[in-house]
């Protein structure tokens, strides 16, 4: 007679991924959940079903290891098989079931669904086949269409990442002879944010979309564009100097120009090759038709969610050399990190970089640059946004103030200098750019200083 063996799935996955509707078609499994059913009494209706040899359903995010193995090690010494069930659901999709879901009773409409699934994402420990006796992988991506502008006639100027910097760009289409008659224009996204000029930008775009202007959506645009529709987003790297500059303006008309923003664009073909733009970059294991849209908005690293995270190398390392691309997003001091196949051209205008842009005339191309915001433009608050950007700091918004705070990246690589020994919650009024409160500089230890502090 053949024993039959009690089953454990454990899901695994973010939000709004589909794990409760999957428990639904489990009707000969228990399903324990933490959040209907309370942290301790979730364990006892668990302990319960091993002792009656129940098949059991754990649905909860399940990320780690330690999480996981709580259920499954008692299962297994109990005799149970273990099925692990990986969810594996493009961040847009959740965010869209996110909004929609009503009466949960952990996360309500007015949370910040992003911070969420990137608090995932960050806590995030693949599964492996050691831990389970089978894993079963559900995927579902959305994939972001490509608007092909590589048949347009005359002139293709691509311009970097603009952020606010309107006079920048207005100095920047005159050194290139931009001519609205016969020229396309194109620009890689984030038009607003942390520059002085955000409106600006924004109201020439929307007047000139019918004068062949095209914008790729960058990260700093989709932002606005979901606060603006009224998702909770956090007000940081300069995000609330742009809501309160655009407050007058017809917010619906905006809204539309972000929402109208494709993810990708067909340039025209640069050296006989396919050339495309995106904001921040493609994942080179996909074809260029299989793309989702957190990969065009936050791509940077190889691998994982972090943003700061190239310890496997930068996208465009693995980048298929049969067509190219043309990026802005990561600041670039040289615009051809690999030339064969990729053309950054954030040059970090907003932080007193260059605002650079790409001439594409008949399969020929020229890089043309101009100086961006002068130091004396930028300020403390802006120097210290490009810290932020760059992981150094930390920015927490209340109403007119900004707080400035070290990260644990500043801490663990000692990346002390003037501005971050003396960013332990420096408090500053971005409508005046002046000091409100200013605490005691980083302390060391005894004998410890900036040179010597032990990177961790």
């Amino acid at each position: 007679m053949e024993t039959i063996v009690s089953e454990l799935i454990i899901l695994i996955g973010p939000p709004g991924c589909g794990k409760t509707e999957y428990t639904k078609k489990l009707k000969e499994h228990v399903r324990v959940n933490q959040d209907d059913q309370g942290k301790v009494n979730h364990f006892a209706i668990f302990a319960q079903a091993i002792k009656d040899k129940k098949n059991i359903v754990v649905d909860r995010m399940n990320f780690n290891f330690y999480q996981r193995q709580q259920y499954a090690e008692p299962a297994r010494q109990a005799g149970y098989k273990i099925k692990f069930v990986q969810f594996k659901i493009c961040d847009s999709i959740l965010l869209e079931r996110l909004a929609k879901r009503k009466n949960h009773p952990t996360i309500s409409i007015d949370d910040d669904h992003l911070e969420i699934i990137e608090f995932y994402h960050r806590s995030f420990i693949p599964p492996t086949s050691n831990e389970c006796d089978e894993l079963v992988l559900i995927e579902k991506n959305e994939y972001v269409p490509i608007l092909d502008m590589s048949n347009i006639s005359g002139r293709a100027i691509v311009v970097g990442d603009i952020h606010g910097c309107y006079d920048v760009f207005m100095r920047l289409l005159k050194e290139c002879k931009y001519n609205s008659t016969i020229d396309t224009l194109f620009l890689t996204g984030d038009l607003a944010d942390r520059g002085p000029q955000s409106r600006k930008v924004l109201e020439w775009v929307m007047s000139h979309r019918d004068l062949g202007v095209f914008s790729v959506e960058g990260n700093h645009d989709n932002k606005l564009k979901r606060h603006l529709m009224g998702n909770p987003v956090r007000m940081t790297n300069g995000l609330d100097a742009t809501v309160r500059q655009c407050e007058n303006m017809h917010q619906p008309s905006l809204v539309k120009l972000l929402s109208d923003l494709p993810a990708i664009i067909r340039l025209p073909d640069v050296d006989y090759k396919p050339t495309y733009l995106v904001h921040a970059g493609v994942d080179p294991r996909h074809p260029i038709d299989k793309q989702n849209l957190e990969t065009c908005l936050y791509a940077r690293g190889l691998d994982g969610k972090d943003y700061f995270d190239i310890s496997k190398g930068v996208w465009y390392d693995l980048l298929n050399r049969s067509y190219r691309v043309v990026c802005g997003h990561i600041v670039h001091e040289y615009p051809f990190p690999n030339e064969d196949r990729v053309f950054c051209l954030d040059g970090g205008a907003c932080h007193g970089g260059v605002l650079r842009a790409m001439i594409i005339d008949k399969g020929d191309w020229e890089i043309v640059e101009v100086p961006g915001l002068a130091k004396d433009e930028l300020g403390p608050v802006a120097e210290r946004d490009r810290l932020v950007a760059e992981g150094w700091l930390r920015c927490d918004n209340l109403g007119d103030l900004r707080i400035y705070t070290y990260t644990d990246k500043c801490i663990h690589k000692s990346n002390w200098d003037e501005i971050t020994l003396n960013s332990r919650g420096v408090i500053f009024n971005i409508k005046t750019g002046e000091i409100v409160a200013q605490p005691f500089g980083k302390f060391f230890n005894l004998n410890e200083h900036p040179t010597t502090q032990e990177k961790m």
